[in-house]
């Protein structure tokens, strides 16, 4: 999945189960601070631009109940 600053809801559904839905945060990855700081401002935008700077939770592990 190609990270974004954008929340998204992960939907699972399976015959026989009850559906699930799982948000997931983006937020900020780690590097983005040392990118700012040794790289300055360029770094960070074009780090930006391209989305490398945000971090979705993974993995993820999502239980469907049985109906």
């Amino acid at each position: 999945m190609k990270k974004t600053k954008y929340d998204i809801n992960i939907v699972c559904t399976k015959a026989g189960y009850e559906k699930t839905t799982y948000f997931n945060k983006s937020d900020v990855a780690g590097a983005t601070v040392g990118n700012l700081i040794f790289g300055g401002g360029i770094g960070w935008a074009i780090d930006s631009a391209s989305g490398a700077d945000n971090k979705y939770t993974s993995p993820v592990n999502i239980t469907l109940p049985k109906k």
